[in-house]
């Protein structure tokens, strides 16, 4: 007999069937592991607060997950104004809220402004750099422009440049704010004799695991290697990458080259017009921390998915249009071969015309020759391989350790290196006579300038339903935002007491999608340093006037501390 094909008749004393809770359908919010120990800057804690309230019509934000999040979700963000001593032992202060954010107790470290800043960022809506590009360019035209190909012209390596939208899009580091220094003080316009230099940077990874530069090589169109050397990371190297970086940690002992080594190296090397080319060339340029306005990326060159967004690797397309084998050494990449591969594929693509290699463009990639198999190994050629012993490379002229010999055997990087570090490259480039700009220069970052126009809007311009309402109650609220809209209600909380602050305006919180509440405990006589009724106060509030699923955070701020406390409200009641 099968038992579980029999049934319990329902007893009188069973009551209604119990719906099962579905937890899982419940928002939630999670740190990112990049982050968890890393101090946020105000416009990315915001930026939460922003995605929360506007959807996906706004930038979502990096440092955390949203897990179950239906679009929109209410929050409500209290901005604490505390003593140093409340974040000694917040715990105990706070009973009832630290109980509140268990089990997540999500916390975080929030740099610490003025609360002028601090409520600019929550109400000003930082846009993308491509948000920003596309206004610009729709409203003035392209900054940078270049000359388009039609029919019939010559083509030139500079019709295929990218354009400032398709940087914007695709991620490339412009000259605007002081992350990225541009290559050049100033530029003059490309034109038929613009010289191209081909790019290609190794990277590890650091302990927010963050690609960091620790080897870049440069070649001229010739081929010729203008740079190759090791680059020593100021910040310390979590994971070496080494079977495709080739880096070892024994590779960069002695190294002294630094990243600003590298950008004087770049910036001494390139004429004003120089063009640079690489594969997916923006990963080496936000490695390099530099920008530049002529770049040629291969991976968009070259199209054979159809799917604009998606960019075929380097290995596949050397295999698939050039017949030939790299990246096959188990010791790592070596970026000479990489930008020799690349400058073949550029010089490809240049003798066969815009759409060769792009189906997009009506390329027929089955007219291609089958690509080729991956050789066998010979057995002697890979033990040699094994056993090869690494040196390292010195430079001729001040000593220095400036690089390691290529593991990969018979690489051409093993021939013609250059022979000096580049610092002292650096010194002969310089000494070079400067060609004097006749032409009509310009300079990146005031090319870039007017992007500013568009970098910011108000979250109040973004509330366009009437279910989408933000309640703003801090001092002085017209000093951030001066022209409220209806779907926007200001009170002016200067004259009241925190906790008539909590009493009479947070019970309008849960009828606003958005709500800020400032309070100050400093100059409280009612709480005077003993803050245990703050935290029934606040008991009460969150169990009677939030409702359920909506985002809570406390930040609590002093003269030199800033720290947010976040939670999802889960249940209707909260012990």
């Amino acid at each position: 007999m099968h038992t579980n094909n029999l049934k319990r008749k329902k007893s009188s004393n069973d009551g209604p069937p119990m719906k099962k809770k579905n937890v899982s359908k419940e928002p939630q919010i999670y740190l990112k592991n990049g982050f968890v120990s890393r101090r946020l800057v105000n416009c990315e804690f915001a930026c939460l607060f922003q995605y929360c309230t506007l959807g996906g019509g706004s930038t979502k934000p990096q440092w955390c997950a949203l897990r179950n999040f239906t679009g929109v979700m209410s929050s409500i963000l209290f901005k604490i104004d505390c003593t140093e001593d409340v974040f000694n032992d917040p715990k105990r202060i706070f009973n009832f809220l630290n109980n509140f954010h268990q089990p997540q107790n999500l916390v975080i470290q929030v740099e610490a402004v003025p609360r002028e800043l601090f409520f600019y960022s929550i109400f000003t809506i930082s846009r993308t750099t491509k948000e920003m590009i596309r206004s610009m360019i729709a409203e003035i035209g392209d900054p940078v422009p270049f000359p388009e190909y039609s029919e019939g012209t010559l083509l030139r390596p500079y019709h295929f440049l990218c354009s400032m939208a398709k940087m914007a899009a695709y991620g490339f580091p412009l000259a605007y704010g002081n992350e990225f220094i541009p290559t050049k003080e100033s530029y003059k316009m490309v034109s038929e004799t613009s010289p191209i230099f081909i790019l290609d940077c190794e990277m590890c990874r650091d302990h927010l695991d963050v690609p960091i530069l620790t080897r870049i090589s440069l070649i001229d169109e010739n081929g010729k290697i203008l740079l190759d050397t090791l680059v020593k990371p100021v910040e310390g190297i979590k994971d070496y990458c080494t079977p495709w970086s080739g880096i070892t940690k024994e590779s960069l002992e002695g190294v002294k080259t630094t990243l600003k080594d590298v950008q004087a190296a770049i910036s001494a090397i390139l004429p004003e017009d120089g063009i640079l080319c690489g594969h997916s060339i923006h990963f080496d340029l936000i490695a390099m921390k530099m920008c530049h306005p002529f770049c040629i990326d291969v991976s968009l060159l070259f199209n054979i998915t159809g799917n604009e967004n998606h960019r075929t690797g380097l290995k596949k397309l050397v295999s698939l249009f050039l017949g030939e084998n790299i990246q096959e050494s188990k010791a790592g990449h070596c970026s000479v071969e990489d930008c020799k591969a690349t400058l073949n594929l550029f010089n490809l693509k240049l003798s066969h015309g815009i759409s060769y290699g792009n189906v997009a463009l009506g390329f027929d990639i089955s007219k291609l020759d089958k690509p080729i198999d991956k050789a066998p190994e010979d057995s002697s050629s890979s033990d040699d391989e094994d056993e090869q012993i690494l040196q390292p490379k010195m430079c001729k002229e001040c000593g220095e350790k400036f690089a390691m010999t290529c593991p990969i055997l018979n690489c051409s990087c093993l021939k013609d290196s250059p022979k000096n570090c580049i610092k002292c490259l650096t010194k002969s480039w310089n000494l070079l006579p400067k060609s004097e700009i006749k032409e009509a220069n310009f300079s990146f970052r005031e090319a870039l300038r007017d992007a500013f126009k568009w970098g910011s809007s108000s979250l109040i311009d973004g509330l366009d339903t009437p279910m989408n309402t933000v309640m703003c109650a801090v001092k002085n609220p017209k000093e951030f935002i001066p022209n409220p809209n209806k779907n926007c209600k200001l009170i002016d909380v200067s004259e009241m007491e925190a906790s008539k602050i909590i009493k009479n305006v947070g019970c309008e919180a849960s009828a606003h999608r958005f709500s800020v509440i400032e309070l100050d405990l400093n100059g409280s006589e009612k709480y005077d340093g003993d803050y245990s009724l703050f935290d029934s106060e606040m008991a009460n509030f969150i169990n009677m006037g939030v409702m359920k699923n909506t985002l809570c955070a406390f930040v609590f701020t002093s003269k030199t501390q800033t720290v947010a406390y976040l939670k999802v409200k889960d249940s209707i009641s909260v012990c």
